[in-house]
């Protein structure tokens, strides 16, 4: 039987008035000078304030400086205009997911192309797939239906070709596999809100 979260790891996004975990949430302190500063690993010191990762709650969130200023116990706080928090949490997010490659790579958990996802989901594994935003239409189609066949997750996209070939030490990676849990939850985690609020 699984536990049941600790009432420690829910917290109450700002905007929509809803419980969360704390990772299914954008955690946000105050910092030098007032400033409201993104804290996305959730580790900066002081009162947090949270808020789904979402574009709409985030461009209501950031119309809602006195009530953050409230929450935070604040007289005042510098909530930054909506593009510039989104265009700042598409930096942050495109590196942490460049990182997270890379870090799936040095531990052995990432597999490339599409013969290798057909492999693993022959022999049972069901990784996190991921696939370049500009990836071949025909290549695309081969991701489907393996996926299909084997019932697995929806991949996700991010990046590109390019992008995610550095990060491997390729030209070019299309199709990429990650089939570490832990790591695949975070990279879930940072695709998903990647797509849900800049992409």
């Amino acid at each position: 039987m699984a536990k049941a979260k600790k009432a420690t790891d829910q917290r109450t996004c700002i905007v929509t008035r809803t419980v969360h975990t704390r990772e299914e949430l954008l955690r946000f302190v105050v910092g030098p000078d007032n400033q409201l500063v993104l804290d996305f690993a959730n580790s900066l010191p002081g009162r947090g304030i949270h808020v789904l990762p979402e574009r709409k709650h985030l461009e209501r969130f950031c119309s809602m400086s006195g009530a953050i200023g409230g929450r935070l116990r604040v007289r005042s706080v510098v909530v930054p205009k909506v593009e510039a928090l989104l265009a700042h949490l598409d930096r942050v997010l495109n590196q942490r997911l460049i990182d997270g490659i890379g870090l799936c790579r040095r531990a052995g958990a990432l597999r490339i192309g599409v013969r290798e996802l057909s492999d693993l989901a022959d022999n049972g594994h069901r990784p996190l797939v991921l696939i370049a935003r500009d990836v071949a239409e025909h290549t695309r189609h081969k991701v489907a239906r393996v996926v299909h066949r084997h019932t697995l997750d929806a991949p996700f996209e991010l990046l590109d070709r390019e992008r995610i070939g550095a990060v491997c030490g390729r030209a070019h990676v299309a199709v990429l596999m990650v089939t570490e849990k832990k790591l695949a939850k975070r990279l879930r985690r940072d695709v998903q809100c990647w797509q849900d609020c800049v992409a």
